[in-house]
């Protein structure tokens, strides 16, 4: 029985934003697998519960109609520097990572197949049948037909990383953003494992990412990213569940395009708390909305602009005012003190000692 297929125009529409794109509305993604994540949490070759957890996550995505291809590092079996200490030469080296990469490929495949996900397996070689020549427009109808197609080998070429393979793929194929798994929920402006204080932005510009160097992507990859405009996202697909809810614009990640403003995570405001604060400097209640003086902390009338007590809630009056009003009623409180009598009661006193008289 043919497959049916699923027509390319169910693709995220052209007048869609990438506001649009983020938070789920696409068709077509490109999602980037590092080698070095597939070693798992110890580093080893092939970690298997890391594997099954990426398949898992790919099958949750497709089942909801979407397209997913996936382009795979090698870090995990070899990579350049170590390549480069065992004395091996440095395009050997990016060969042989090449060839790592139709390994893990291999190994994502089977654990799909196992959870009844039907992939393919294209490289920029072919490899005993099991690693067919890469076409892109095979690739396209595989994934229209709802298969996962996976890309081994890289550009084909030495000095370029599997990142500038992925963008270039993604481009290629018309994908709609990229995703990219790292070990980390995204890009923060320091090392978060090395540096306590780091923090993650929440969204980047093109421009600032590589102005401010965040090594998002080698430079080559990115170069190419900021060319072709599509949209990426990196996340981490260590927490359960990681992929398919990032898929949908939901948990953390950092989403990364060229119409983006370069914000942290604690720079996201609502809409009219940022606004007054903005005009203001001043904060906003919520719930009366009223400002508040960062100073003081009092509350501050809009109308009169005099500060007014948190306990009892009435104006407090300026300085000068009260300094006048305490020298006016200075003599009469003095006058309490040493009668012990009231200036009514002092009055009633004195006319009875008049009568008397």
């Amino acid at each position: 029985m043919a497959t049916k297929r699923r027509a390319r125009n169910q693709s995220a529409p052209k007048s869609a934003t990438t506001e649009q794109i983020f938070s789920g509305q696409w068709q077509r993604c490109m999602l980037k697998v590092s080698g070095e994540m597939l070693g798992g949490p110890r580093g080893q070759e092939l970690h298997g519960p890391t594997l099954k957890r990426v398949a898992e996550n790919i099958r949750a995505v497709t089942g909801r109609g979407k397209q997913v291809a996936v382009v795979v590092g090698a870090g995990n079996l070899i990579r350049g520097t170590k390549a480069k200490r065992a004395g091996i030469d440095r395009i050997l080296g990016d060969n042989a990572g090449m060839l790592g990469t139709a390994i893990n490929a291999l190994a994502i495949q089977s654990h799909l197949r196992t959870l009844g996900v039907e992939t393919h397996v294209q490289g920029t070689f072919a490899f005993g049948g099991y690693v067919e020549p890469y076409n892109h427009d095979r690739a396209k109808t595989l994934l229209d037909e709802g298969k996962v197609v996976i890309f081994a080998g890289g550009t084909g070429n030495p000095f370029f990383s599997t990142d500038t393979a992925a963008v270039l793929r993604a481009a290629e194929l018309e994908c709609d953003l990229i995703f990219k798994a790292t070990k980390v929920n995204g890009v923060y402006d320091g090392d978060p494992e090395r540096n306590k204080n780091a923090k993650r932005f929440a969204s980047v510009n093109f421009k600032d990412a590589l102005h401010r160097d965040l090594q998002v992507m080698d430079r080559a990859a990115f170069a190419l990213l900021m060319t072709t405009g599509t949209p990426l996202i990196v996340f981490s697909l260590l927490v359960q569940g990681g992929f398919s809810r990032v898929a949908e614009g939901q948990g953390n990640f950092t989403r990364i395009a060229g119409d983006q403003k370069t914000l942290y995570d604690s720079e996201i405001e609502t809409g009219s708390t940022a606004a007054s604060k903005k005009k203001t400097g001043k904060k906003v209640s919520k719930k009366t909305g009223k400002k508040t003086s960062k100073k003081t902390g009092k509350k501050v009338s809009k109308k009169t602009g005099k500060k007014a007590s948190k306990k009892t809630g009435k104006k407090v009056a300026s300085r000068k005012t009260a300094r006048k009003a305490t020298r006016k009623t200075g003599k009469k409180k003095i006058a309490k003190k040493a009668t012990g009598k009231t200036p009514a009661k002092r009055k009633a006193a004195k006319r009875k000692a008049t009568r008397r008289k």
